[in-house]
């Protein structure tokens, strides 16, 4: 059986894709729009190109533990959809070997620091980017889609030597159709 190939995506494009695109609230802002139609195109072209979407292990959680998803059985209803939908990649010890690698270039030129006080990024969140970057790094992922905002990662990945193209969703070209 031939082997699919897959593109990893993080959590931020995760929720833009699943974000009910069928009359949006109006408080929502046409830039978060616009980044949800681009989701909605990227999933549409890797569906096209036969391409299968990996969620590293730490996005399908940090997904799951928004609190539309609070109590057992929606949780578990949530999990099962993102597992029929996405191939999850387990955080392991490869992945463990590689964020300890990025976790000791962090300070190299102040990425994290960087990133942490100019972006307003909190800590916890650039640490949990760079498991998923290590996960996705871990099992061989060529292509990795991530958030508007996480350009950090890119530094990080050319710091350690790793072979992933980090894409930003805010760069994928997308035209909307003219009535």
């Amino acid at each position: 059986m031939p082997q699919v190939k897959l593109a990893a995506i993080d959590t931020n494009i995760l929720i833009y894709l699943t974000a009910p695109s069928d009359d949006p609230p109006s408080d929502i802002p046409a830039e978060t729009l616009l980044l949800q139609k681009k989701a909605q195109h990227l999933f549409t072209q890797f569906r096209e190109q036969k391409i299968g979407i990996a969620l590293p292990a730490v996005v399908a959680g940090e997904y799951l533990s928004h609190s539309a998803y609070s109590g057992e059985n929606k949780l578990a209803q949530t999990l099962e959809t993102l597992q029929a939908q996405f191939v999850i990649l387990p955080f392991n010890t490869h992945a463990a070997e590689i964020y300890a690698s990025l976790m000791h270039h962090r300070k190299e030129g102040g990425i994290i620091t960087r990133y942490k006080d100019i972006m307003g990024v909190p800590r916890r969140c650039l640490h949990a980017d760079i498991a998923i970057l290590a996960t996705a790094a871990a099992h061989n992922i060529a292509d990795f889609y991530s958030g508007e905002r996480k350009r950090f990662l890119r530094e990080l990945a050319k710091a350690t030597g790793l072979t992933v193209d980090i894409h930003y969703l805010d760069k994928v070209s997308f035209q909307e159709r003219l009535l």
